[in-house]
């Protein structure tokens, strides 16, 4: 254990930071929420906040950089309005159909735009905005730090 090696405490603080930040930054800072329902970033919690930890973790535990964070925000689109929304294969949802073409069944202008939208917004500015809150945990895993 080095001498400056971030504490159980602090980079559970930081932990905690990620997940409150990320539903604040991914709905609220393009306005895909109006500020009146700001109120539903509770509910959101557990969907983003907990994907954006786990995505974090499993990258810098794996001792991987930016490229395996954006992978698996990718994955994390996929799941979460894949699977979680049904969003990709609804015709009627968010009226994604009308966005252009359905190949396969799947709306991919929907896809297209939210896998950017998600990768920048849901991941990697919260992950980097806790880093430049939390500096020493920048390679430290959040929930196993020494001390």
């Amino acid at each position: 254990m080095t001498a400056d090696a971030p504490t159980k405490r602090y980079c559970r603080r930081a932990a905690w930071t990620l997940v409150a930040i990320t539903p604040l930054i991914a709905e609220l800072a393009l306005g895909s929420t109006p500020i009146r329902m700001a109120w539903l970033v509770l509910l959101w919690i557990p969907i983003y906040g907990a994907g954006v930890l786990l995505i974090r973790e499993l990258a810098v535990r794996r001792g991987r950089g930016w490229p395996t964070i954006l992978l698996l925000a990718v994955c994390y689109e996929l799941l979460e309005d894949g699977i979680g929304l049904q969003a990709l294969t609804s015709p009627r949802l968010y009226d994604a159909a009308d966005w252009g073409a359905r190949l396969l069944g799947f709306n991919v202008p929907y896809w297209f735009a939210n896998t950017g939208y998600h990768a920048v917004f849901t991941v990697a500015i919260p992950i980097a905005l806790t880093g430049l809150l939390f500096p020493p945990t920048g390679t430290a895993p959040t929930w196993a730090a020494s001390g």
